[in-house]
């Protein structure tokens, strides 16, 4: 995994290691912090893309306390749409599972491509900045970092 040196800006400070700033100090990705030229999309480790996509879904007010029902998980569909909302699958499914795969040292997807069903799906204002780091994500995976 890279390692980088933290950042003074708090935005940084979230992304280059699970500290305790408070979601609302954490400006979004992308916003112009002058103090975060090192860390950039294409920099960012799994964890750090994953905690920023939490932290985006918190800014949007889409991270839910409680989980969808059990009857939810079984979708065979993509992305559970059938049985889930985008943000229910990221928080739920998505993280969770790199998170487990990172943890057992299993291979990662080598690709993502969730932006397209965001585009689709995610279409009220509240949620531009989650569309916007949708692309980013699809553009800079990298499962090697």
């Amino acid at each position: 995994m890279a390692k980088l040196t933290p950042p003074a800006h708090p935005a940084c400070m979230a992304l280059s290691n699970k500290s305790n700033t408070p979601d609302h100090l954490v400006a979004p990705l992308g916003q112009d912090n002058p103090e975060c030229d090192a860390l950039t999309p294409a920099s960012f480790t799994v964890a750090q893309w994953l905690l920023q996509l939490e932290i985006t879904l918190k800014q949007c007010e889409l991270w839910q306390q409680t989980p969808p029902e059990p009857e939810a998980f079984t979708s065979q569909v993509p992305f559970c749409y059938d049985t889930m909302t985008l943000p229910q699958w990221l928080q739920f499914v998505f993280i969770p599972k790199i998170q487990a795969l990172q943890q057992r040292a299993q291979p990662l997807p080598s690709a993502l491509n969730i932006s397209p069903i965001a585009e689709l799906v995610l279409t009220d204002a509240r949620s531009l900045p989650l569309r916007q780091l949708l692309q980013q994500l699809d553009q800079h995976w990298d499962p090697t970092l």
